[in-house]
């Protein structure tokens, strides 16, 4: 039986609660781009699911159900970075949380991972930390600047040597997991710490690493920005940058 990649779309909020919501999708390039690389490697088209921002007077403990035919042979795609601890302080560009039950479980997926997890600032569960590779104890706990493209501001992590290099680099991440719950679909979660960011690195999954969209487990890349385009025609300007892999692992 074929397999069907479901497009899980997250939406910017309205202005305010007394607004209703928008139909301005998150993160479209990255799952244009996805959606062909999936689709060369035989999948079909699944039903695109969308995810709504909570209404600020919604009950947000009582989880919303998210009415999709999801089974064993279909994958659900989110390409929005997970929203894991937005909110917590101020920080700028922040995302709203939906409280649906596939956000929920896709969540639930990804917090192994990281210890906090915000526009402003990434924090690598320990047992993730222990993979980085030598010289780059520094990854474990990165701020980001808040502006566009998101580069490193600063490096917290345990190697008190490391300092912030001096090229324009940013983090991407990549998770796959075999099912979210029992029969049900397994769940690709590609994202970057900013909207432009997370286009370059759609056309990386894209055309020079398509088989990393499949792969089982959690890989964290490390990209050094060399080519910022202030009106790009096209996000392939990041197939010019540099890819250091620093985290692949299957568990």
């Amino acid at each position: 039986m074929p397999r069907r990649a479901h497009p899980f779309l997250s939406f910017h909020p309205p202005h305010d609660a007394k607004r209703i919501q928008r139909f301005v999708c998150r993160d479209t390039i990255p799952h244009l781009n996805v959606a062909v690389a999936l689709q060369q490697m035989g999948f079909e088209p699944g039903d695109i699911i969308l995810n709504w921002p909570r209404n600020p007077r919604e009950d947000a403990s009582v989880l919303v159900p998210i009415d999709a035919d999801l089974g064993r042979n279909d994958l659900v795609v989110y390409l929005t970075r997970p929203a894991l601890d937005d909110g917590e302080w101020d920080t700028r560009r922040q995302l709203t949380r939906a409280y649906t039950d596939l956000e929920d479980h896709a969540l639930g997926e990804c917090r192994p991972f990281f210890t906090h997890l915000d526009r402003g600032e990434m924090r690598l569960d320990p047992r993730i930390q222990a993979l980085l590779p030598a010289g780059y104890a520094g990854r474990s706990w990165i701020s980001f600047y808040q502006r566009m493209w998101a580069t490193y501001k600063e490096l917290h992590g345990r190697d008190a040597n490391d300092e912030r290099p001096k090229e324009r680099r940013t983090a991407a991440f990549v998770l796959n997991v075999p099912q979210l719950w029992d029969d049900g679909p397994a769940l690709l979660c590609a994202f970057a710490m900013d909207g432009a960011i997370a286009a370059g690195w759609s056309s990386i999954l894209r055309y020079k690493h398509p088989e990393w969209l499949l792969a089982p487990g959690f890989r964290m890349v490390e990209l050094i920005v060399t080519e910022i385009p202030e009106q790009p025609t096209h996000p392939r300007f990041g197939l010019d940058w540099q890819i250091e892999e620093l985290i692949h692992t299957a568990a």
